[in-house]
């Protein structure tokens, strides 16, 4: 019964406790054999196999008292680690999102900026000289020039700029007949560098408004206009 009570109480350390079941049950059956015989002598070694009974029973005991204060440490480390965990998941994640906030920060400082963006007519001369004017019939030519202002968290190398026109109805001009010009080259994006785009159309421009947009990396970066009379 004590042994019984003992598993009841213990009943995680169940599986550590079947091997020494088996042994008091044969202790017991052995023991009620000779108490059901009866004689003097075995019911004198009834009693002897009583108390070896109960001092195994002691024993386990002991053995089940120190599971149960190792399995109590091991709770105890438990918990401590998974508080240990629950802290360093939350640095992991305050990591994370300090990381995300600078990679923002990079990628946003990776988008290069025009500045002093001048957008002007060209004619040409019978010599091939080029003269600015604002004259819609003698346009041949519009240049777009602006300054990339210096970055130092962009690469140094080639990059893509885009120029978005929007003809004075607002309509994108994208015709196969236009061009769009610009010199081939590497730039160093460590200081400002001067760049010049020409497009032409191969028809005549109309008079009125011309706005010039101009991307990187998919944003905007400058705006110019060109009011042709």
């Amino acid at each position: 019964m004590d042994f019984e009570k003992l598993k009841s109480d213990n009943s995680t350390l169940e599986t550590q406790l079947t091997e020494k079941d088996e042994q008091i049950k044969a202790k017991v059956l052995e023991i009620q054999k000779l108490i059901l015989l009866g004689g003097p002598a075995q019911i004198a070694r009834a009693k002897a196999e009583l108390a070896k009974l109960k001092e195994m029973n002691d024993v386990f005991t002991v053995q089940v008292d120190s599971l149960n204060i190792i399995a109590a440490k091991l709770q105890a480390e438990n918990q401590n680690l998974n508080s240990n965990l629950t802290q360093e998941k939350s640095k992991n994640e305050n990591l994370s999102a300090e990381n995300n906030r600078l990679s923002s920060k990079v990628n946003a400082g990776s988008v290069l900026k025009a500045i002093s963006i001048v957008t002007e007519g060209y004619r040409f001369k019978g010599n091939g000289s080029a003269v600015v004017t604002n004259k819609a019939k003698q346009v041949q030519k519009v240049s777009t020039k602006f300054v990339l202002a210096e970055n130092h968290v962009i690469d140094n190398g080639s990059v893509d700029i885009y120029l978005r026109v929007l003809g004075p109805d607002g309509a994108v001009i994208s015709t196969n007949s236009e061009t769009f010009k610009a010199e081939n080259q590497d730039l160093t994006y460590n200081s400002d560098t001067q760049i010049d785009v020409a497009w032409a159309k191969g028809s005549n421009f109309f008079k009125g408004k011309y706005n010039v947009e101009i991307y990187h990396s998919g944003n905007l970066i400058g705006r110019s206009m060109i009011d042709l009379k």
